[in-house]
């Protein structure tokens, strides 16, 4: 109970978070190009706080997963949004092209141009990040695509021409896709770091599909959290509130383990978890 009133509270605060309390920015790409960033200070301050990158989904509104971002800024941490403007409702169209739903126009989240973008975005993230000095933590974490995003950068190799670098001492994917077209079912060997994967009983391709990421990578730190009645949406931000309270909960309590340098079993009641320690 006394974790559902501290989730509660936080996603209070991330809710009513002032608009003076973030920064927009947008940082060159090596391209040429520029990536448009929302950073939010942490609270108190400090100088060289444990940071964590934020990803979203396709289609995704920049504010979807403030409730983390909130939350993560409320404990202490730095947090650095990554817009994703080559991600917006154009791409996301693409998904309903595959269903047949809609004229094929767009890509969707296995667009070779969409991912490579996102992965200048994130460079330019990161050196943001590390510009003053290399956080205590440093973690990224994405919801949908944005865990694709997440995954390739912690070592999974995607059917498309995007690598990651690894650079992140711990990962958070929610809703990450299984065998695919975006990954083949031996992608996830090269993901050594620390990774928490969430899923829900109501996110569509949970259970042995969303698991494969899980069951593939490397037998060191890994955690799967299976939140019950949590849809795809909700996940992401975009729905029930319990949802919200369980990933929040799910997140600090894996990025505080981390940090400590500890391992022990989630704490965090009414969830479906599996460890490789």
């Amino acid at each position: 109970m006394r974790n559902l009133f501290r989730a509660a509270a936080l996603i209070f605060l991330a809710a009513t978070l002032p608009a003076s309390a973030q920064t927009a920015l947008n940082v060159p790409t090596a391209d040429g190009g520029q990536a448009a960033l929302r950073v939010f200070e942490a609270k108190g301050g400090a100088k060289c706080a444990p940071t964590v990158i934020l990803s979203r989904g396709l289609g995704a509104r920049v504010d979807a997963m403030r409730f983390l971002s909130g939350a993560l800024v409320a404990q202490g941490y730095r947090v650095i949004v990554m817009r994703h403007l080559e991600s917006g409702r154009a791409v996301f169209q693409g998904r309903l092209v595959r269903a047949g739903r809609l004229r094929p126009t767009t890509g969707d989240e296995a667009d070779l141009a969409s991912n490579k973008e996102r992965a200048l975005e994130l460079d330019a993230a990161y050196g943001f990040a590390t510009k003053t000095c290399r956080p205590p933590l440093l973690a990224l974490a994405g919801h949908a695509n944005g865990a694709v995003t997440t995954l390739i950068e912690a070592g999974a190799r995607p059917r498309f021409a995007v690598t990651g670098k690894d650079r992140f001492d711990a990962y958070v994917a929610l809703s990450s896709p299984g065998v695919g077209r975006v990954f083949a079912a031996d992608a996830w060997a090269g993901v050594k770091k620390p990774v928490l994967f969430v899923t829900g009983t109501r996110d569509p391709g949970e259970g042995g599909a969303r698991a494969a990421a899980f069951e593939g990578a490397a037998s060191t730190q890994k955690r799967f959290a299976v939140i019950p009645n949590a849809t795809h949406f909700a996940l992401g931000g975009l729905g029930a509130s319990s949802t919200k309270r369980k990933v929040v909960d799910l997140t600090l309590e894996f990025l505080g383990q981390i940090g400590a340098k500890t391992w022990k079993p989630s704490a965090v009641a009414g969830v479906d978890v599996r460890d490789k320690p």
